[in-house]
């Protein structure tokens, strides 16, 4: 059976903060895929970070450019 190909989006928003001194979006789509380990090994699945935005900076044009 062929292999899907599946990318992992990430723009930032609450699942990517991190921070000793605050909340910050840091964590870019390789690093959530890197977080969780039975994911790793499986053929086709591609990380793509479109950007680092704290989901309350995200306006309703933002999300629809992305």
């Amino acid at each position: 059976m062929p292999v899907r190909e599946v990318t992992v989006l990430a723009a930032g928003g609450t699942i990517a903060m991190a921070g000793a001194a605050g909340a910050v979006p840091e964590l870019d789509a390789g690093a959530l895929l890197a977080a969780v380990p039975e994911l790793a090994g499986h053929a086709g699945l591609q990380a793509r970070t479109l950007g680092s935005w704290p989901g309350v900076h995200v306006t309703p044009a933002d999300a629809l450019t992305v």
